[in-house]
């Protein structure tokens, strides 16, 4: 339901987003990701003379979990770039009883 409605959404306003299902190896605690994607950054590690590695740039995602107690935590997870510093922390939007969830529908 999470998903099919974040992907209405996105397509209404035309926004290029990639959801998955992230699951973990216990039941009832997935999560939902909707990512706004992965690019090049602009910026290169030097690594030898003539030899460059592009950092890629996490622009970002907004993540939907179920936790312990059946309630689902709405994350930001702010954009990053790979391997230059310590990503930022996911803020917490909301946290939300399934019943709340289904009335959005």
């Amino acid at each position: 339901m999470i998903i099919k409605l974040l992907q209405d959404i996105a397509n209404e306003v035309q926004l290029p987003v990639k959801s998955r299902r992230a699951g973990t190896k216990w039941k009832n605690l997935e999560a939902v990701v909707l990512s706004l994607g992965t690019v090049k950054s602009g910026m290169y590690q030097k690594i030898e003379q003539g030899i460059e590695m592009p950092l890629v740039k996490q622009s970002g995602s907004l993540i939907y979990q179920q936790l312990f107690n059946g309630k689902v935590i709405v994350l930001i997870q702010y954009p990053f770039i790979e391997n230059y510093g310590e990503p930022r922390p996911p803020k917490t939007i909301a946290i939300y009883r399934p019943e709340e969830l289904k009335s959005l529908t």
